[in-house]
């Protein structure tokens, strides 16, 4: 499903986290509720895979599509 509208969401909150690209992302604004104001848990590495843990420690991990695969 392609994003309406989105947060722009630090993955380490600011002020401790800088606001920089690789601190950055977009997130829905349920999951950036989620985020703020549960337990729930998300960190982003180096290729941008999301890795969010629930409250109970199950784990879920999302990709980024690659929208140059789109550009032939």
């Amino acid at each position: 499903m392609a994003s309406q509208r989105c947060d722009l969401d630090h993955v380490i909150r600011f002020p401790d986290g800088p606001t920089a690209e690789g601190n950055l992302h977009a997130l829905c604004r349920h999951h950036h509720r989620l985020k703020h104001h549960t337990r729930w848990r998300v960190s982003v590495d180096d290729e941008a895979v999301c890795t969010w843990t629930s409250p109970s420690g199950q784990v879920y991990r999302t990709t980024p599509f690659d929208h140059r695969e789109l550009v032939t």
